[in-house]
C-alpha cells in the first residue's frame, strides 16, 4: 500500500513539473528599403520567414513560439536578392537578437551591410 502511494506521488508530482513549463511569444518581420531589387527567402538562425518583397513592402510579422528558457535565438540574416534575372545570395554582417515578447523588425536598405559567404 506505502508503495503504491508513492508511486501515485510521484506520477502527480511530475505531471505538475511538466505542465509549469512556460511558453513565450516574439515576432520577426523584415522590410525591402532597397530600390530596385526583390528580397526572399529570409533565414536567421533556425527561424524562416516567408515571403518575396519589392522595394517598399515588408512580410507579415511571423510568431515564433518557444518555451522561454529557449529564448533570445538569433544570428545573421540570410536572404536572396533578385535583380533582374540575377539572383545572389547574400547574408548581413550585423547579427540579430530575438527576444521572447519582442517584435523584432529587420529593415534591409541601402546602409545594410551584407557579403556573399560562398565568396568569402
Amino acid at each position: 500500500m506505502r508503495f503504491e502511494r508513492l508511486l501515485i506521488f510521484l506520477l502527480v508530482a511530475s505531471l505538475a513539473a511538466t505542465s509549469c513549463e512556460e511558453y513565450a511569444t516574439a515576432t520577426i518581420s523584415i522590410e525591402n528599403q532597397l530600390g530596385e531589387v526583390r528580397i526572399s527567402s529570409f533565414r536567421m538562425g533556425d527561424v524562416s520567414v516567408y515571403g518575396s518583397l519589392l522595394p517598399g513592402q515588408s512580410t507579415d510579422p511571423t510568431s515564433i513560439t518557444l518555451l522561454k528558457e529557449e529564448f533570445p535565438i538569433g544570428g545573421e540574416l540570410e536572404f536572396l536578392m533578385t535583380a533582374g534575372s540575377n539572383v545572389v545570395y547574400l547574408r548581413t554582417r550585423e547579427s540579430f537578437q530575438l527576444n521572447a515578447d519582442q517584435n523584432l523588425v529587420i529593415t534591409i536598405g541601402p546602409d545594410t551591410e551584407v557579403y556573399n559567404p560562398i565568396l568569402e
